[in-house]
């Protein structure tokens, strides 16, 4: 059929449906999706492309969708990198001890030291004991970390996901009602008693669920969810480790395109059923490098690309001001906070 007549809006639904067949492939290998991006779940034994510390790793994943060239009907596909952070998939004393090593104890105590990201399990018992001082705080600050955290449980015969509201009483001393033989029972005493399961670390607080219930931090496992909210440190290593040359930019999306598991539609079994075709090379188009942008303090001074040693940067030392402005001899400062 002659789609000449149509407009790339008519063709909508044919592009949705395309993109669908192009795409559902790599959805099953993918453990998140997200806005067309999709991320493929952690090697055993990796938390992801790189640790962040804080429990959290930047993963790498891809962007992919079909899109109209501009005028015409012809359909590309937009293939890209894509860069988020994600809970690392661990025990949640790990992830704990990952925690309680940036309380200020913890920076005292491992800050000289190199490449420590986690707090010892002896500190940890000894920081969360009910009976320090400084528990409320350092009860508080985990919370802070931990809550409305996805955990999976090990102690069940099917795993069960939940999420944390609260931290409750240690395991040794927290009660609840166990209906079925109508008592009053702790939860290490719970454990013991129906799972014949000794707790290792009972002094530890326990983590009480949104649906009410105490579970042991050493029974659950941290859920690998996608990441908002991260400190400026990892954002600087987010920078840092998500920026790549040209060069290593189009290698790595040419691996996308070479990876069974992703974008490899030669052995895409429902491309192949759609008799659909994805070119393997890259669209090229004419670009040019623009020039850098004069700057001009004065008639004297001035940021040409001559003069800059590295690309955008240039040295201060030598530069005047036009009219530099005169610090008053009387002067005050008012603090509103």
């Amino acid at each position: 059929e002659n789609l000449s007549n149509y407009t790339p809006e008519d063709l909508q639904d044919i592009k949705q449906i395309l993109s669908i067949a192009l795409h559902e492939h790599c959805s099953s290998h993918a453990a998140f999706i997200c806005n067309r991006s999709f991320f493929a779940p952690t090697k055993d034994g990796e938390h992801g492309v790189w640790d962040l510390g804080l429990g959290k790793a930047l993963w790498c994943g891809f962007y992919s969708c079909l899109v109209f060239a501009k005028g015409t009907h012809q359909l590309l596909m937009n293939l890209d990198v894509k860069h988020t952070v994600f809970l690392k998939k661990q025990p949640f004393l790990d992830f704990l001890c990952e925690i309680m090593s940036q309380r200020p104890w913890g920076k005292r105590k491992y800050g000289g030291q190199q490449n420590v990201q986690k707090a010892d399990s002896n500190d940890v018992l000894k920081f969360l004991d009910i009976n320090n001082p400084t528990y409320k705080s350092e009860a508080d600050f985990l919370l802070k970390h931990c809550k409305h955290l996805r955990v999976r449980s090990q102690d069940a015969n099917k795993p069960i996901v939940y999420e944390i509201c609260q931290l409750g009483q240690s395991a040794s001393t927290q009660t609840f009602q166990w209906k079925q033989k109508k008592k009053s029972v702790t939860v290490e005493n719970y454990y013991k008693e129906y799972y014949s399961l000794t707790l290792k670390y009972p002094s530890l607080p326990t983590l009480q669920m949104r649906n009410g219930s105490y579970i042991p931090m050493e029974l659950v496992d941290v859920e690998p969810v996608r990441v908002k909210k991260i400190t400026d440190e990892q954002r600087a290593l987010l920078c840092r480790y998500s920026s790549i040359t040209p060069k290593e930019y189009c290698k790595s999306i040419q691996k996308i395109r070479e990876n069974p598991n992703q974008q490899y539609f030669e052995e895409d079994p429902f491309a192949a059923a759609w008799n659909l075709n994805v070119h393997t090379d890259m669209l090229t188009l004419p670009a040019r490098v623009l020039p850098m942008p004069e700057i001009v303090y004065t008639d004297q001074y001035q940021v040409t690309s001559e003069a800059v040693r590295d690309p955008g940067i240039w040295e201060m030392k030598p530069t005047k001001f036009h009219k530099p402005a005169t610090f008053p001899a009387v002067w005050g400062f008012v603090n509103l906070l």
